[in-house]
């Protein structure tokens, strides 16, 4: 969903929707419309994701896209890649 900021058009509040997508603060139905309107496939999170979720840094991928219609296709060290399931 996001590149490199001056080749992501509306960077600024697209950024905004991607760090609530990860710090959970959306809905099931704000989250399943987040996937469908950008056509996600899949969803990475590594340490800078589990940041935005939990600055503590005390919580783990599987906490943060626990609920989520995703499933895990890999896995290494802190980087989990999840794939997008249709609902």
């Amino acid at each position: 969903v996001l590149g490199h900021p001056f080749e992501t058009p509306d960077n600024a509040s697209l950024s905004a929707i991607v760090e609530n997508f990860y710090a959970m603060t959306m809905s099931d139905s704000e989250v399943q419309e987040f996937l469908q309107k950008y056509k996600v496939e899949y969803v990475l999170v590594g340490p800078h994701e589990i940041a935005l979720a939990c600055p503590d840094s005390q919580c783990s991928a599987e906490e943060i896209m626990a609920g989520r219609p995703v499933e895990i296709v890999f896995e290494q060290g802190e980087y989990h890649l999840y794939r997008v399931i249709a609902p």
